[in-house]
């Protein structure tokens, strides 16, 4: 499971819980209690609480993307779609609007935007505004039920039901829009973290973009890799080194690889591991072995250690190239290949035909200089590691090495 799938299950447990807490302790007894079903002149309380709730979902969601829309205005963004609950509309590649019925990328619906300027668009106003709204709402649904508690008011008990079941509505959607942390859809709490690092900002106006010319058939204007790292920026720059390797330009993928290496202490170990293994990967395909042995000789335990872990495609490729052309391991590089069947299933779209390129260039180059080893018969099956594999021994020389390093 994914960290931000983590993330995700453990704020809608809360969510959850939170509606739970809710309905039982306060919600239930007000259902049950004559005074309401009077007040509602012998309506069902069931109806109010069905009703109560659809209200709720509608204008937290309606205050949300309606904040979003505003944002966007103020911030200099050009809207591209507004989407409420499924409804809204959305425009064409001509640039007129159409009614749009489906589907939306979030919790409540969806805004999406695009720079008209890369460096002055600011994405503040769009993020803030969804939140003061929603604090808006829970702060007037606080105040209804002041002046309308069974107690101050006994002929409107069902007008204090109403406006819990809204206020509860409206404080779980916050919860989610405001969790600081990437979950299932983009939240205004991750957008938040990342524009608040000034190095993200362009980065970020860069993506909707992307994203603008993917969904418009535009071709996207030339972006130079960012050399101020974060995890963000980092991953705009992967973006650029798989096009890069598509079209056949290694120098360059070698040099946004150099980036995030130089800048080890910007980026998390995951990045930079991955740099590191790609950098690795796409020498010993690409250029002569003595330059990918060079290499590979500099690397520190740690950085083997990475690669031999096997976490992403670019490790793997590493791992079977140094099986095949440098350890000369047959059964290391069965474990590599075997690897390969398991992240594959996982790759996204937008990579997924440039790696599995690069993986059947390094097979074909390992399989050229062992013709013999059985491990490269069409198909090979998953294969299942033993205690005490060669790769085993790698990962932990490599953590001793690394406690000596220290």
């Amino acid at each position: 499971m994914k960290k931000n799938d983590t993330l995700s299950l453990i704020v809608y447990v809360v969510i959850l819980a939170i509606a739970l807490a809710v309905g039982i302790t306060m919600v239930r007894p007000l259902a049950l209690d004559p005074a309401v079903e009077e007040s509602l002149g012998g309506l069902s309380p069931v109806v109010v609480i069905v009703l109560a709730v659809v209200v709720g979902i509608i204008l937290a969601a309606g205050l949300i993307e309606l904040g979003h829309l505003l944002g966007a205005k103020i911030g200099k963004y050009e809207v591209l779609s507004f989407v409420v609950l499924g409804l809204g509309v959305k425009k064409n590649k001509d640039g007129k609007w159409k009614f749009h019925v489906g589907g939306f990328d979030g919790l409540t619906g969806g805004t999406a935007v695009a720079p008209k300027d890369r460096e002055k668009s600011s994405l503040r106003a769009y993020i803030y505004l969804p939140l003061l709204f929603l604090v808006l709402l829970i702060v007037a649904m606080c105040l209804c039920m002041a002046f309308s508690g069974p107690q101050e008011a006994p002929e409107t008990p069902w007008l204090y039901l109403s406006s819990l079941i809204v206020l509860t509505i409206a404080g779980m959607v916050l919860l989610y829009d405001i969790f600081p942390a990437a979950l299932d859809s983009t939240n205004d709490g991750y957008r938040l973290v990342l524009v608040s690092n000034p190095k993200n900002k362009i980065a970020y106006n860069d993506l909707l973009l992307s994203e603008k010319c993917a969904l418009f058939g535009e071709p996207m204007p030339e972006i130079e890799p960012y050399r101020d790292l974060t995890d963000f920026t980092a991953s705009i720059n992967s973006v650029l080194l798989y096009d890069a390797l598509k079209a056949k330009d290694v120098d360059k993928a070698l040099s946004i690889c150099d980036i995030a290496i130089e800048s080890k202490k910007g980026v998390s170990a995951a990045v930079y591991g991955d740099a590191v293994a790609m950098k690795l990967s796409l020498l010993l395909l690409y250029k002569d072995l003595s330059e990918g042995k060079k290499y590979f000789e500099t690397l520190k335990s740690e950085e083997k250690k990475y690669i031999a872990s096997m976490p992403s495609m670019a490790a793997v490729r590493a791992y079977l190239l140094i099986s095949a052309l440098i350890e000369e391991s047959e059964s290391e590089s069965e474990v590599a290949i075997a690897r390969h069947v398991t992240l594959a299933k996982k790759l996204p779209e937008k990579t997924k035909e440039t790696e599995e390129a690069l993986y059947v260039g390094s097979l074909e180059k390992a399989q050229a200089l062992h013709p013999d080893w059985n491990v490269f018969s069409p198909a090979p099956e998953a294969a299942v590691e033993e205690p005490g594999t060669e790769r085993e021994d790698v990962i932990r020389d490599a953590e001793e090495n690394s406690k000596e390093d220290q």
